[in-house]
């Protein structure tokens, strides 16, 4: 490891600290003997093979996601998928190389007993059986859908995403099952809400940050690598649930902690659902932060990558990476270095990184309709025109600080609110989850009114209304501060401040 990124790994184990103490941290209970087992160990006692249909663990499941008002039943009737016959089965290998489950046997979720009285630790006091909600992710298409669905672009990537997720559950000790149930256990029924740390018991989480943290001296191979990965997903979205702060430390936790073995998962196309999103994640934080991403689009040779949340700008992605270093470099010699010299006939820090953003287009691969719906396709393109405006607004506003130029920033804002409105006049419930939170941040940085009434309408502000308020507080806050005099760019505000950046 560099000494760069023994620093910040340093910074990162720090702020995972910060993050546990702002949890209740209750007196954990004695763990399965399954706990200290190897990795491998417990992948094959965890991997038990019982048949797919009539599974009671996935009917269970759909009854509490029926409650939960999650997964309608005439939505089963619909797609010809009932509970008693899910329609999931696992690829072969040739197309997931981690695959460790056959196609016609589902994934036996784990029991967890308390350590004090043997009582069913998967039932919460709101009556919900959580392994069997986990059984339905794993087991039953749909089910995982419905978790999952403001997390993926489109239906299209369900079944890619299951597998992967599937094929890596059993390995790193359990932590991604751990996970979920550390998020499923705050999560009520009646209201579909995410409970506040105060209202229930936050151990589990609170252990499986413990495990991530320590996750690179127990990370044995690329299959705990992918797990923890995933893991640590699940408890960033769990943690922004709760606290609604940044929980970028706990992402830069996993990414470090598997680094080693990441240029070998992004060679397996059939793990990008787990491996792409991170390094999305990383990046748009990383830039609106001003530090450099921890994982680098150039460990991958393949140019195609169509992802779940990048859609199709993973190669613009490795250009927003060259603009944070760029950025990071300007920050650490001061400001008049981003600025145009008439000496240098207009050049500056930013104007190599800037043209090539402009050259660039999004370029689908030949597959992509055979391989998507038309709407997602649209949906995606959309997107990528999105970032590409958003990231030459971002360059605007590193050059000049807010209330100079500001004409040339508000032609950018307005491109992004009238794709954005086109974009919510056709877009169907289960697209809405598109990741475009960040250019319409930038745009309403620029133009306030436009962006309320859009905010609410995207998949995952509707899902956390607490996030939707931090959102908005932060662009008030920015706003205030141009009002109040501040001449600098607005990214330095965003490094005071705790808002969840997602992408």
């Amino acid at each position: 490891m560099t000494p760069g990124l023994m620093g910040t790994w340093a910074l990162v184990r720090s702020r995972v600290a910060t993050c546990l103490s702002w949890l209740v941290i209750a007196a954990p209970g004695e763990r399965s003997d399954a706990s200290s087992m190897t990795g491998r160990d417990h992948a094959r006692d965890a991997l038990r093979r019982v048949p797919c249909a009539r599974s009671t663990a996935i009917s269970d499941a759909w009854v509490v996601a029926r409650d939960l008002r999650i997964c309608p039943l005439d939505d089963a009737t619909s797609t010809g998928c009932t509970p008693a016959e899910p329609r999931y089965t696992v690829p072969d290998s040739e197309t997931v190389a981690l695959s460790t489950a056959p196609s016609n046997e589902a994934y036996a979720v784990p029991q967890r007993r308390r350590g004090d009285g043997g009582d069913d630790d998967d039932v919460t006091d709101n009556g919900t059986n959580i392994s069997a909600i986990i059984d339905g992710i794993m087991n039953d298409p749909i089910v995982f859908c419905r978790f999952h669905e403001n997390f993926t672009i489109g239906r299209s990537f369900t079944a890619d995403f299951q597998a992967a997720v599937r094929a890596v559950a059993p390995f790193a000790n359990g932590i991604l099952i751990d996970s979920y149930r550390a998020s499923l256990n705050m999560w009520e029924v009646g209201t579909r809400r995410v409970r506040l740390p105060s209202e229930g018991d936050v151990s589990s989480g609170t252990d499986c940050l413990r495990l991530l943290q320590d996750a690179g001296s127990s990370t044995k191979c690329s299959e705990d690598a992918a797990a923890t990965l995933m893991a640590g997903q699940v408890l960033l979205v769990h943690h922004v649930a709760m606290m609604c702060t940044s929980a970028h430390s706990i992402l830069r936790s996993s990414l470090l902690a598997v680094e080693p073995f990441y240029r070998d998962l992004l060679s397996q196309p059939a793990m990008d659902t787990i491996t792409i999103t991170p390094i999305l994640v990383d990046t748009i934080e990383s830039l609106v932060r001003r530090e450099s991403p921890i994982i680098r689009t150039s460990l991958c040779d393949r140019y195609y990558i169509v992802d779940r949340s990048v859609g199709l700008c993973w190669s613009l992605l490795s250009l927003i990476q060259e603009l944070c270093d760029c950025s990071v470099r300007v920050r650490e010699q001061g400001t008049m270095a981003s600025r145009p010299s008439s000496d240098d006939d207009g050049r500056d820090a930013y104007t190599d990184i800037e043209a090539k953003i402009r050259r660039w287009e999004a370029w689908p691969p030949p597959d992509v309709f055979s391989r998507f719906t038309a709407l997602e396709v649209t949906a995606m393109l959309l997107q990528a025109r999105l970032y590409r405006i958003a990231t030459l607004l971002i360059i605007h506003r590193l050059r000049y600080p807010l209330g100079v130029r500001d004409e040339e920033a508000l032609v950018g804002a307005n491109m992004i609110f009238s794709e954005l409105k086109s974009f919510m006049s056709w877009a169907p419930s289960d697209l809405r989850a598109l990741p475009i939170g960040l250019p319409l941040l930038v745009a309403m940085l620029e133009i306030k009114e436009p962006g309320e009434g859009i905010v609410g309408q995207l998949a995952l502000f509707e899902t956390y209304p607490r996030y939707v308020s931090e959102f908005i507080r932060f662009v008030d806050l920015v706003w205030d501060a141009r009002k109040g005099g501040f001449r600098g760019p607005w990214v330095d505000l965003a490094a005071q401040f705790q808002m969840p950046m997602l992408p």
